[in-house]
């Protein structure tokens, strides 16, 4: 399989994991601890744009699929799979957290929370993508 195909592939099975782990973790397994914890502009649930929020991700995902592409010459495995998109989600969150944190009144431990989980999270989703993309496309083949 060519490269793109199979960045392709890879990119919207690790994007419709990624964003169906965050909705299962965010909307039923700790939605009251978001919600007690979250800053007073919350809005509330029935007013959460999902297609917003689900931009968010793919680009997310997208971000994460061009490094892979770009600069990953062989598979990662699974712990480097793992630590890649973990490593990315943590980039993503902690250091806004922290920001927001310095200016806005919210709980510091719904931001480490979240940033916790989201290491988990972008760990599975640079696992499955990395896997994938491996699987499908083999970087020493030039013909693909």
């Amino acid at each position: 399989m060519n490269k793109v195909k199979a960045i392709l592939i890879a990119t919207a099975v690790a994007f419709v994991v990624m964003f169906t782990l965050g909705g299962v973790w965010n909307a039923l397994i700790l939605e009251d601890f978001y919600i007690s914890n979250s800053p007073e502009i919350l809005r509330p649930a029935e007013e959460f744009n999902l297609g917003v929020i689900a931009l968010g991700y793919l680009i997310l995902t997208l971000i994460m699929a061009f490094i892979v592409m770009v600069n990953m010459g062989e598979n990662p495995k699974f712990v480097g799979g793992f630590m890649f998109g973990a490593t990315f989600g943590l980039a993503a969150t902690l250091p806004l957290y922290l920001i927001l944190f310095g200016r806005w009144d919210f709980s510091l431990n719904y931001a480490m929370v979240d940033t916790g989980w989201h290491f988990f999270e972008q760990g599975i989703g640079g696992l499955l993508m990395t896997a994938l993309y491996f699987k499908l496309y083999n970087p020493k083949n030039i013909n693909d």
